[in-house]
């Protein structure tokens, strides 16, 4: 994981734990998720290898790093958004190599915020991605939603990037929040207080050091408080301050 961002305009933090599931299996987690800041701007990724994949592990933690580095590369280029779809899934499977694509197969969510302050955010599989702006208005992406997002698609599997989903905003003003979570998470919360979510986080962790945060979500994600909960469980987030703009809605 990179080091968080310390800018007093963007922050983000994020934090991963282990399922109950995969706890009494005596298995590692399988979630993984990245922050950066870069001189390009800032990047948050959530990925969820897929629990029935031999190398599910190793496929999330390496999209994220491939997502960075493609990233990086669209950046430099006016080149559309299927070159970024198309260069997330090879930097991947370079990552990857030698295993089996399909034996690393993972969801993957991101947000990205470039200097000009455009956010593009983007979503393979299942899993949530929120926009809130200060108004308390949400931009939703939700693999439920799409006729080619379901519980099996991902990096690994999907046969065409027509199967991504996402969203481009042009502005990404102060009071503003982007939250990525698992299905760990999305699948116990209803998506009318998704928007409620991402403000009640940001609001309750900004004023913590990066540590308190990362420690204090790790706790609530570990304490879940749907009964019976079985998968493990990441959220990150990204916002611009000032965030008291916001108005819970």
């Amino acid at each position: 994981m990179d080091n968080e961002n310390t800018n007093n305009s963007i922050e983000y933090f994020g934090a991963s734990v282990r399922g109950p599931s995969n706890k009494s299996k005596k298995k590692l987690k399988e979630d993984a998720w990245l922050g950066v800041k870069r001189s390009w701007g800032y990047l948050i990724v959530t990925c969820d290898g897929m629990g029935s994949k031999e190398s599910a592990r190793k496929g999330a933690k390496e999209a994220c790093h491939a997502v960075r580095d493609a990233v990086q590369l669209w950046q430099a280029y006016d080149a559309p958004i299927e070159f970024l779809f198309n260069t997330i899934h090879l930097f991947w499977e370079y990552r990857i190599f030698p295993l089996d694509p399909n034996d690393c197969a993972t969801t993957c969510l991101f947000a990205y915020l470039n200097n000009e302050n455009e956010i593009t955010t983007a979503q393979l599989g299942d899993g949530v991605c929120v926009i809130r702006d200060k108004n308390g208005n949400i931009d939703l992406l939700d693999g439920d939603d799409s006729e080619f997002t379901n519980n099996t698609t991902g990096l690994g599997i999907a046969k065409s990037i027509e199967q991504w989903r996402y969203s481009s905003l042009k502005t990404f003003v102060p009071g503003s929040a982007v939250l990525l979570a698992t299905d760990g998470v999305s699948e116990d919360v209803e998506k009318s207080r998704l928007g409620d979510m991402t403000y009640d986080i940001v609001s309750e962790y900004k004023g913590m050091s990066p540590r308190k945060r990362w420690e204090t979500l790790c706790y609530e994600l570990r304490n879940w408080a749907t009964p019976h909960h079985l998968d493990d469980k990441t959220i990150t987030l990204l916002w611009a301050e000032p965030y008291e703009m916001g108005n819970r809605k």
